[in-house]
């Protein structure tokens, strides 16, 4: 697995998995939110969209998936 810093998990990491869902939710089937609301948790804005690479997500969904808990678990 690989990290933002090192070898290991870093409060970057960290950071970047609860940030990233300001600008791109998890899907649906992990955060169930209100379709209509999703929207306001999604970043439209274009330099915001158009930085946002697939590695970027991709490294928030394995952070999340190896360690953090689904919200919706609680």
């Amino acid at each position: 697995m690989s990290y933002f810093v090192g070898d290991g998990l870093s409060c970057v990491d960290i950071y970047w998995t609860a940030i990233m869902n300001m600008i791109l939710p998890l899907p649906a089937a992990q955060c169930p939110i209100r379709e209509s609301s999703r929207p306001a948790f999604t970043a439209t804005d274009l330099q915001i969209v158009a930085a946002l690479d697939p590695l970027l997500v991709e490294h928030r969904d394995r952070i999340f998936k190896a360690h953090f808990r689904d919200p919706m678990e609680f």
